[in-house]
């Protein structure tokens, strides 16, 4: 009996998760867009807070060390003109925890998958950097639209070309590395009518707002 419960150890090992974990602590990253409007330029910020990590996994046929993810905490940009909201979601197409840390990958140089841990050194470089990068179109955000002030129930996804089309005049956006607290500037809260029945359309709140997301 002994050497059965022994020889099935490495299986519940691999079947719930045992593994190590490397931690490169918190890094903000701030996604700042500066728009045309009649006054002249006007520019909308957000920080999110991501806290780096790199897990060991003992699987079948996965073992070894994975990509790394992040926990996120943060907010879309709002951007509020004349009598709408624009909002750069947190994501673009797949989890905002999975999207920030694809930016920080493709646009500062981050390795996907590194076996060693020379990440965390980058990682925390950047985290104190100041670095500022541009993003092109083809690499935005998703974008929802809303009325000025209205219900998240009303907020639409909506592609560039409609959003300019409604008045948002993109000068530039960028990725900046920060140290300033995390937040949309201006701030918003996610007011959705109450008894909803039906969701579909709707956007989920995680990608408005998200709190110790994972990726």
């Amino acid at each position: 009996m002994r050497g059965l419960v022994l020889a099935t150890l490495p299986l519940f090992a691999s079947l719930f998760g045992c593994s190590n974990m490397r931690d490169g602590g918190e890094l903000r990253l701030k996604h700042e867009v500066t728009v045309a409007t009649r006054e002249g330029e006007r520019t909308f910020t957000s920080v999110v807070s991501m806290n780096g990590l790199q897990t060991y996994n003992y699987g079948f046929g996965t073992k070894g060390w994975g990509g790394i993810s992040c926990r996120l905490t943060g907010k879309a940009v709002r951007v509020p003109l004349g009598d709408k909201d624009f909002y750069f979601l947190l994501n673009r197409g797949s989890t905002p925890a999975w999207d920030q840390i694809e930016w920080v990958k493709e646009f500062f140089g981050l390795p996907n998958g590194p076996n060693d841990d020379a990440w965390i050194a980058q990682w925390k470089s950047l985290a104190n950097s100041n670095l500022a990068v541009p993003v092109p179109r083809e690499a935005l955000p998703r974008i929802a639209m809303m009325p000025r002030d209205g219900w998240m129930d009303d907020a639409r996804r909506v592609t560039l070309e409609e959003a300019e089309s409604a008045g948002l005049r993109i000068i530039r956006y960028r990725l900046v590395m920060t140290r300033d607290p995390v937040g949309a500037n201006p701030d918003f809260e996610l007011r959705y009518r109450p008894n909803i029945k039906s969701w579909i359309g709707v956007i989920g709140s995680e990608s408005f707002s998200v709190v110790n997301g994972t990726a």
